[in-house]
């Protein structure tokens, strides 16, 4: 089953001290039997170096996967590769959270 849910979160991402992003999420979907939730920006700093940028963790045996979908704002942008501190960090918070709630 797929909800659409209304819930906003308000990120500032440090990349280990090179470059600072605030960014303000919606959470876009929540798919109960693909096991994924759905985040878009809506705004903040990281929309002025894409035009869009969402992405997508779904969780499977034990693993997360990220999917990040996005479009530069200028060819000179870098690819979100830097984000991927960041998709480790909430994993291991997620899964701190899991392993101490259940």
């Amino acid at each position: 089953m797929t909800y659409n849910v209304i819930c906003f979160m308000h990120l500032d991402i440090d990349m280990a001290g090179r470059i600072s992003l605030s960014m303000d999420m919606e959470t876009v979907a929540i798919d109960d039997d693909a096991r994924s939730t759905t985040f878009k920006a809506i705004e903040g700093d990281v929309l002025l170096v894409y035009k869009t940028y969402q992405f997508i963790m779904t969780v499977s045996d034990g693993l997360v996967q990220w999917t990040v979908f996005y479009e530069k704002a200028l060819v000179t942008a870098p690819p979100p590769d830097a984000y991927a501190a960041f998709a480790i960090m909430v994993s291991k918070l997620v899964d701190f959270y899991l392993v101490n709630h259940s």
